[in-house]
């Protein structure tokens, strides 16, 4: 699996998880760096809200998870209180996680916007990056893979060093 961050093109495989763990504990061992990533997941189905915040909270990474049950909700909590990383799905009865995106300002838009949808489509991805969404997830998804994108962006988020493959 290949993630794109940023200009470079990374290799999750390339790193076992104990040693990006490790790497972030190193570099957030700084007094300069604040070690906790604060998270939201914005999805109106409840079981997945449960499901990626379970699986997020076993990672056990520096999170501190939040959650929202629309759209609506996720601008009101972002723009109160920011995040770095903001996990959306594409489709909620409210507005669409894109628009949940273009609903924020830029002094609180997310670090890094990962962005789930069961409706992939050429155009959808292109309008997703054009917006700055960092990782584009299509359901369903194998959770290992999942993990391994959410490590890459708390790693990214750390400004921890990763190696191009």
């Amino acid at each position: 699996m290949s993630v794109v961050l940023g200009s470079g093109k990374y290799t999750v495989r390339q790193m076992t998880n104990i040693q990006i763990m490790q790497e972030i504990t190193n570099t957030t061992n700084s007094p300069h760096v604040n070690p906790v990533v604060r998270v939201l997941i914005a999805d109106d189905h409840p079981h997945v809200v449960k499901m990626l915040k379970r699986m997020l909270s076993r990672m056990e990474l520096p999170l501190e998870i939040q959650t929202a049950s629309s759209a609506t909700e996720a601008v009101e909590q972002i723009t109160k209180n920011p995040v770095r990383l903001l996990i959306t799905d594409f489709r909620m009865p409210d507005m669409s996680g894109l628009d949940l995106i273009k609903r924020l300002d830029d002094d609180v838009m997310p670090e890094h916007i990962i962005l789930i949808t069961a409706y992939d489509s050429p155009g959808l991805k292109l309008a997703a990056q054009d917006l700055g969404v960092d990782d584009y997830v299509v359901k369903p998804f194998d959770p290992k893979d999942f993990r391994d994108v959410v490590l890459l962006a708390v790693k990214a988020l750390q400004g921890t060093n990763l190696k191009p493959n």
